[in-house]
């Protein structure tokens, strides 16, 4: 077959040679410069030099419209023999049974290899622009490399203008090198590095291209720049600066009728600012001058981030010439590089190949499948790093392709039938389980081509009104899936005329939008051979699309930290691509399609996703971690805060687990903890019988540790823990594996015996001092004891019911327990001043002699203690010298009040704290009597009783509550109903309310059996006290029938021996009418009346001086004033409200003298103000004090006896005082009532 080759390409020469050999070469590698015809001429030569070929003559392209061009144009020159050159690339297939020469796309190769692993149907293989060190080139190489191994038929050619000859001859056992000139033109090289280093290398371009435009010769202008940014920058500031000119912008994501725009005639000098695309890919005509940045964006593949990066990087010398090569094709050319020949010398002679700076999934996939044996051993061109390697693998397994020895799944087998990326394989694959298949081949074939969607920079306000019809408010992944249901209305493919209207109006790229179609059919019809499809007829939910995309991304998810800011795996800070719909949009978890860093990591492809979601489809990928493991008694088992991470991304956090079963390895953590909280401290639901013999045995005695004050009776936890532990199997860590264990076993091991717990046993006389109860006259109270110093429940804990503890004095609980008085008792007398001390030495022989003199319970014990080392030792002790305050915590009794359910209301050391208990929790109305003094109580609700008849009635009556038990008491007391002229039975909840009750009860029942003596008394009295000065006192009372009964009462109470209050017996009451007569009533009386006539008589004397004196004042001001006023009150103070108080003769004798006093001062205060105020100052606070005593809230009877005599002490001080002449009855002096004042605050403060 005879061709004709052009004379005027240089390859024509060489025809002759490189038939030559490639008749004796197997391998063959031609380095043709630019316009060498390399690419067009040698398909003819190879035909030439063996016509009878049985295959076909293959040439790989790298992209599909350089396959498209060449084929075209080879056909031209071939003519009527055109028919032999046919062309294949993606979804276009122009070839026949008379193709000889097929152009293809790399990838097409490849791709056939998957079918035909021999690529038998090939005689020749030509791989063109080697040099580009593509992913395909590469493996192409390595893979051919083995092939001719087995295909001894198989030539093969490598062709290239700028090659690494040395390289590709020496991994081709030294094949020859045919080098060829080019058809070029010289080209000068100008090196104008920058000459200010603030200025952008395109500011530089700028410059350069405005002094070309202005000082160089007419000619079209090629300027290489790495970034669409800087181009449309660039473009924008010339088409304003040399507006004569065209400036076109040349960038990969152009459409093609766009790009055409370099290749049209213009009458004005062309501006191409370009990337790297028209390096080698597309061939600018009329270039006559380049600007070469030396910078381009190249994409670098991490593969521990697994992150493609495209940072702006320095180009390689093969590149830069590359780019000088662009203008020497027409003419000669000048290319200005805009950096200095030194950094040119220093740059690496080629670009690193792509398959060192690319993920190799894809490939090592495709190696399994095709059995090309081990990627760290296959014949690279030059071999990637094995952390990319390693990576690649890893990648598979993630996605279920490969088992952990290598080998495909099949999973892995469908995959590599799939022609796109394995991330997008598994990502269908999944979707056929996940009936979701519809969809995803929609949006997995979406992301297999170039986004559809296209941006023009001079119509961005158009581009965006018309994307928005594909909104999605979550997905970006869904947003593919609008496109396509808007170009398949009702589910039917648009036809291509309207389809190309729908692309134009919309601004999508027609060309992409077919390629997405096509795409989208050949997977279909792949899985459709390989696999029985379930192709949902119901749309897919959100969630369950996006779960399924999780499937092969799931190691692309991130968490919010802030707004459009994420954390992704191993702590990686990710942007939302602010291009992206999401931005500004999604949710706090986002699942990427991919990443891309350039000035900082971006997310593209963007869509919101649930946390939850990522566990599901990569648990295996997961790293657990479990914090604060603990025993919980409601489900019987460990639980832990489980965080969930995926490559250290936390995906789940303290989520609560069952420990032991979240892993095995937990169990030996697990154990310990259930032994200790589940067993020994005995916290589960269910009741073991060895558990609760155990847990009473060790009860029994650490009760007696906490009386004894001791930790030498019990053994400490870790030997019960070993216990335990040496007698359960080593899987026993719960109470489910404790059941499993007893079904099969007996419990008998797990028995305690008293060996097993007591370190020794103490005596019975050590435990007797430590009773459990306390007796009181209300009812027993419960106690608990507690050794931890230090803590709040250390010492005597006494349970004191709400509805008892008004009838409770605080003094029986000063006595604490017998078991602790020693030590109680010995701490006081230690804490006493020196003085008194050392009279006491050896204070512990002196508190065995104290101790014996005492009994327990019996009276005040500070009291009993003073009398006793008074009684003993002669030294004289006031209470407020017992440092009853600085008592260790465990020697004063602590109170817990307890509702009539037993639940705490509140917990003190301070008994009079007790009686400030919330109100509503004191009721006892839930109490009830039992059915027969119910009947009881019933009968006496309306009886009256004149005489003595209750000996039978019981003085208290029990409560019960609604569990049976006794919660509180009734008490006996006599009431008087005056109006029925008698006295009924009435029980009191309280034994305070009785006392009072019976005390009139039985005042009154007196009256009715004295009633001669009564009236005799009532007309005497009246008589008596008829004149001014009882006159008085009769004011006070009101009716003279209510001042006679009074007096009557406390002339009664005068001539008994026994306290009314407390008469609950016939005999009781008829020794108190006894008294009455034999100490003669009348007579008594007669005296007690004259001596009350006489105070009062005094009274009044006392009352018209302190008038009289105070109008006769000499000097009238406040002074003068304020000292009658204070003599008014002093006359107050003798006479309270309460007056008369007594009949008493001492007390009538008192007032007596108290008014004796008055009358002394009041003279000597008349005559000498100044003095009286001074004096009376001296005793002010004292006033002060007894004055804040008496308005004290619930004043016990011990404290009411405290302000009664510590008035009486300074009624008596104030004589000493005013009226020294006048005898005190007690002694007395400033010293004793400071004294008497500590006391009253120890005791009632």
């Amino acid at each position: 077959m005879d061709f004709f080759y052009p004379p005027e390409l240089p390859i024509t020469s060489h025809r002759a040679a490189l038939i030559e050999t490639l008749k004796n070469n197997r391998v063959t590698i031609v380095a043709g410069e630019t316009g060498s015809g390399k690419t067009t001429q040698l398909p003819k030569i190879c035909l030439e030099a063996f016509p009878e070929l049985k295959g076909m003559i293959g040439c790989t392209q790298p992209r599909r419209v350089a396959a498209l061009s060449l084929s075209n144009r080879l056909q031209e020159e071939l003519g009527d023999q055109g028919s032999i050159v046919g062309c294949k690339i993606r979804f276009f297939d122009r070839t026949d049974e008379q193709t000889k020469i097929k152009f293809m796309t790399d990838g097409i190769l490849l791709a056939e290899s998957r079918n035909d692993p021999q690529l038998k149907k090939y005689s020749i293989i030509i791989i063109d622009e080697a040099h580009e060190r593509s992913l395909n080139i590469d493996f192409l190489i390595g893979y051919i490399k083995q092939l001719l191994t087995i295909r001894k038929d198989l030539r093969v050619v490598l062709t290239s203008a700028t090659i690494d000859t040395a390289l590709f001859s020496d991994h081709f056992d030294k094949a020859p090198v045919i080098h060829i000139e080019g058809k070029t033109y010289p080209v000068e090289i100008k090196y104008t590095p920058p000459s200010d280093e603030e200025s952008s290398f395109v500011d530089q371009c700028i410059e350069v291209a405005d002094y070309i435009v202005h000082h160089y010769p007419p000619g079209d202008i090629l300027i290489f720049l790495p970034t669409e940014r800087d181009i449309l920058s660039c473009c924008k500031v010339l088409e304003g600066r040399i507006n004569h000119c065209l400036t076109i912008p040349l960038y990969g994501r152009l459409q093609h009728t766009e790009q055409q725009a370099i290749f049209k005639s213009h009458h004005r000098t062309k501006i191409v600012v370009a990337t790297n695309v028209a390096e080698t890919s597309i061939t600018v005509p009329g270039i006559k001058y380049v600007i070469d940045s030396g910078r381009a964006r190249i994409s670098k593949y991490h593969p521990k981030s697994r992150i493609y990066k495209l940072p702006i990087d320095f180009i390689s010398k093969a590149s830069s010439n590359q780019r000088a090569g662009r203008c020497g094709r027409v003419a000669p050319g000048i290319c200005f590089r805009l950096y200095s020949e030194q950094d040119f010398n220093k740059r690496e002679e080629f670009s690193t190949p792509e398959i060192k700076r690319s993920n190799l999934a894809s490939v090592i996939l495709q190696m399994i499948y095709l059995k090309l044996g081990d990627p760290y051993q296959f014949p690279f061109l030059e071999p990637p790093a094995h952390g990319t390697i390693k990576e690649g693998y890893r990648t598979l397994r993630e996605l279920g392709g490969i088992t952990g020895a290598n080998q495909l799944t099949s999973t892995g087998q469908l995959m590599a039938t799939l022609p796109i990326d394995p991330v997008i394989a598994r990502i269908v694959i999944e979707a056929n389980n996940n009936n979701c298949l519809r969809e995803i081949l929609i949006i997995s074939s979406g992301l297999a081509i170039q986004d559809p969607r296209i941006t023009p920079a001079d119509k961005k306000e158009h581009y965006i009104q018309a994307h928005q019809a594909f909104f999605h408010p979550q997905s970006e992944f869904l947003v593919l899936l609008n496109i396509w249901q808007a170009v398949h209305p009702d589910q039917k493919r648009l036809s291509i005329s309207r389809l190309r209207k729908f692309c134009k109006s919309h601004f999508l790229s027609f060309q992409r939008m077919r390629e997405w179609l096509d795409l989208h059919d050949q997977l279909k019809s792949i899985l459709k051979r390989k696999i029985e499809i379930n192709l949902n007829s119901q749309s897919a939910d959100y969630d369950t699309i996006h779960k399924t995309i999780l499937t092969g991304m799931f190691s692309q998810c991130a968490k919010r930290i802030k707004k459009n800011l994420y954390q992704g795996s191993g702590n990686r800070e990710i942007m939302i691509f602010p291009g992206s719909s999401q931005y500004n949009r999604a949710g706090d978890w986002i699942l990427s399609g991919s990443f891309l860093e350039t000035s900082r990591l971006f997310a593209l492809s963007v869509a919101s996703i649930e946390p939850s979601w990522i566990e599901t489809v990569a648990k295996d990928y997961c790293t657990y971690s479990w914090q604060n493991p603990r025993w919980h008694k409601k489900n019987g088992c460990v639980m832990a805060d489980e965080s969930v991470h995926l490559y250290g991304l936390q995906i789940i956090a303290k989520r609560v687990v069952n420990y032991p079963r979240a892993a095995k390895k937990n169990i030996t953590k697990a154990r310990p903890i259930f032994i200790r909280s589940g067993l020994v401290e005995a916290q589960t639901k269910k009741q073991y019988n060895f558990l609760t013999h155990n847990l009473s045995l060790i009860e029994q005695w650490r009760g007696a540790e906490e009386k004894l004050r001791k930790r030498n009776i019990v053994v400490d936890e870790e030997t019960i823990y070993s216990f335990y532990d040496q007698r359960l199997p080593d899987q026993v860590c719960d109470i489910k594996s404790l059941n499993r264990y007893l079904k099969k076993h007996s419990d008998n091991d797990l028995f305690l015996t008293e060996e097993d717990v007591l370190l020794r046993t103490p005596d019975d006389h050590e435990l007797i001092d430590f009773p459990s109860t306390l007796d009181t006259p209300t009812a027993p109270i419960r106690l608990e004891y507690h050794f931890e110093p230090g803590s709040d429940r250390d010492g005597v804990t006494a349970f004191i019911p709400v509805h008892i503890i008004q009838h409770l004095s605080g003094e029986i609980f000063d006595w604490l327990v017998p078991g602790l008085l020693e030590e109680k008792t010995t701490f006081l007398l230690k804490s006493l001043p020196k003085t008194q001390r050392k009279k006491l030495i050896p204070i512990s022989n002196t508190v065995a002699r104290v101790l014996d003199q005492l009994v327990n319970y019996q009276g005040n014990y500070y009291q009993k203690l003073s009398s006793a080392v008074a009684l003993l030792f002669n030294v004289s002790i006031n209470r407020s010298q017992w440092s009853i305050r600085d008592l260790p915590t465990h020697l004063k009794m602590r109170y817990c009040l307890t509702d009539h359910s037993s639940e705490i209301i509140m917990c003190t050391r301070t008994f009079s704290d007790l009686r400030r208990a919330p109100q509503e929790r004191v009721s006892t109305d839930h109490l009830k009597p039992s059915t027969a003094d119910q009947q009881l109580l019933d009968s006496l609700k309306d009886a009256i009783f004149n005489r003595w008849e209750f000996d039978h009635l019981p003085q208290v009556i029990p409560l019960y509550s609604a569990a049976n038990q006794v919660g509180g008491k009734l008490f006996f007391s006599i009431v008087p109903q005056s109006n029925k002229q008698g006295v009924s039975v009435h029980y009191c909840k309280s034994l305070e309310a009785a006392s009072h009750n019976n005390e009139k009860g039985i005042l009154y029942l007196t009256k009715l059996h004295n009633l001669g003596v009564y009236k005799q008394f009532k007309k005497e009295t009246k008589l008596a006290l008829s004149g001014p000065s009882g006159q008085w006192l009769l004011d006070r009372f009101g009716p003279h029938a209510q001042l006679t009964d009074t007096l009557f009462y406390l002339l009664v109470k005068e001539m008994t021996v026994q306290e009314l209050r407390n008469i609950t017996s016939q005999e009781q009451f008829s020794a108190t009418l006894k008294d009455i007569k034999e100490r003669g009533f009348y007579k008594t009386a007669q005296h007690t009346i004259e001596l009350l006539c006489s105070v009062l008589i005094k009274r009044t004397e006392v009352e018209q001086s302190i008038i009289k004196l105070s109008a006769q004042s000499p000097t009238k001001g406040q002074k003068n004033s304020d000292i009658y006023t204070r003599m008014d009150q002093e006359l107050t103070l003798i006479f309270p409200e309460s007056f008369p108080i007594s009949l008493s003769k001492d007390y009538l004798n008192d007032l007596l003298r108290y008014l004796k006093s008055l009358v002394i001062r009041l003279n000597r205060a008349h005559a000498n103000p100044l003095k009286d105020q001074k004096k009376h100052d001296s005793i002010d606070h004292h006033l002060q004090q007894l004055d804040s005593l008496v308005k004290m809230n619930h004043l016990s009877a011990e404290c009411a006896q405290y302000a009664q005599n510590y008035q009486q002490m300074i009624q008596e001080m104030k004589i000493s005082l005013f009226s020294p002449e006048i005898k005190t009855r007690i002694p007395v002096s400033e010293k004793k009532l400071a004294q008497y004042w500590l006391e009253i605050k120890a005791n009632c403060y």
